[in-house]
Order: C-alpha cells, then structure tokens, then sequence
C-alpha cells in the first residue's frame, strides 16, 4: 500500500484519521489534508478507501468548500452509511453523509450558535439510541469543553454548558455510549493534568463521573487516548506515557482496563 502523499500535490491525501469498516469489508477514513481540492486556500482533504485483501488505496471522495470543507470525524451507522464532520472557518462544522453502494454524498449544515461572538468547535461525533448526534464543542481561546447533540431536521445545534469550569476540560479525546446510557470520554490531561475517564449525561451534558486512576507514579500510567468497552462491561484503553516497567526498562504507556461498575453490553 502507498503512503500517504506518495502523489503529486499530495492527491491522494495526508494526515489520515481513524479507521472504520464499511459492509464491502474494506476500511474508509478521512484525511484532513491533501486531495484535489482547496478550502480557503488549503488542500480540503479525502475519504479513502483501502482493500484489506490486496492493500490498495484509493480515494472516492475529494471534499470541497460545496460539501462542507475539512473531514475529521468518520462514524459507520446503524444503517451501514458513513456520518462524518466537516469544517470551513467561514462556514462553521457541517455533518456528511456517505453512501458506499451509490457514492452519494451529501452535506447537513449543524449550525452551532455563537457563543461569546464565536462559533464553537465540535468533535468527537458519535449516534445515540434514538439517532441524535453527540459530540464535544470547545471554544477558541476559552478553557473547557462541553457536550453537544444534533438532530437531523433541527434547526441549530444544541449545546450543554461546559462540563467544567474549574479545573478547565483537559484534551478529549475519544467518546462512547457506554452500556449505562451515558456517554464516556478519556479526557487526556484531565483534571489533575494526568488525564481522566468521564461520564456525562446525554440528556444535559452534566458530568456524572469522573475517574482518575492516571498518574506518572501510577502502573496504568498517564494520559489516556483509546478507550472502548467489552461485552463484560468493563473499558479497556491506552495511556500514551509512564506505567510499570521491569528494571532498567522505561515505561512509555499501557494498555489498560478498568471495572467501572458498568452493566453487560
């Protein structure tokens, strides 16, 4: 398989994000630059495709200013369609709608309302039970970060107030419908700076939980990327520095996992 940017101008994509499985059994992702297009004078970035069984890359979709500008988030729905997000300065985030058996894609502007004059920033997207779309906002220049959820046909995105407003939010990272209802986000530096695992209420964006296991003392480690959760309930993840290591070894992360309490999926 070529790497990325083994084309001219970089056409095929660079900076690629996560992974995820489409029903024809191949994997898709986004990159947030590259491909054939600009978005305010910057390469938009691609949907690729790549065929497990013979690693061939190949992109199948250039975005551009018209369909919402530079992809991050990529999801995979109940329905087996792509959900993902997109970003022009000027335009704010809109979600994108791809079809894998048509190639159709199509752009929903979110319409996140200003706060403070400026229009917030949203990652992390994921789909609820009832197919509402979460995901996590933060504002430029401002310390902490909040839940948002947006439903197909709304007029304007819903935002929650920060989940903090102390201790300011940390990094999130990654984010989950955990099997008790409620979402779950490994927070990379977290409260104390050693990264937390939080859980907030989808129904007001409160934050319920808040665990912090995580320290450059600590045999889990320090902060958390990765988390996911088994059919026992329990999460497993990653930290990306320190842990328990054996003698004359450094310890530059872990994988971990943690009994939160939470029921069976």
């Amino acid at each position: 398989m070529a790497p990325y940017c083994s084309e001219t101008n970089c056409a095929d994509g660079v900076d690629g994000n996560a992974l995820v499985v489409g029903t024809d059994g191949n994997l898709y992702g986004t990159t947030s630059g590259g491909g054939s297009n600009l978005c305010e004078g910057y390469p938009c970035g691609t949907l690729f495709r790549v065929t497990p069984s013979t690693g061939k890359y190949e992109v199948v979709v250039n975005f551009d200013e018209t369909t919402g500008g530079i992809p991050s988030s990529l999801i995979v729905a109940a329905d087996q369609t792509f959900w993902g997000t997109t970003e022009v300065g000027s335009q704010g985030q809109m979600l994108f709608h791809y079809t894998e058996a048509t190639g159709d894609l199509q752009s929903v502007p979110m319409n996140f309302p200003k706060v403070n004059g400026l229009i917030p920033q949203g990652s992390l997207l994921t789909i609820g039970p009832h197919g509402n779309f979460y995901g996590v906002y933060m504002i430029y220049g401002v310390s902490g970060a909040g839940l948002f959820e947006f439903r197909r046909g709304a007029q304007r995105t819903k935002l929650f107030p920060f989940y903090t407003n102390q201790d300011g939010a940390g990094t999130p990272l990654t984010m989950l419908f955990a099997s008790d209802g409620n979402l779950w986000i490994s927070d990379y530096n977290g409260s104390d700076g050693y990264g937390d695992i939080i859980a907030l209420s989808p129904s007001d964006g409160r934050l319920i939980r808040r665990l912090s296991p995580f320290s450059s003392s600590a045999a889990i480690g320090a902060y958390p990327a990765e988390i996911i959760q088994l059919q026992d309930g329990t999460l497993w993840g990653t930290t990306t520095q320190y842990g328990k290591a054996s003698t004359n070894h450094f310890a530059d992360g872990t994988v971990f996992h943690l009994k939160a309490g939470l029921p069976p999926r």
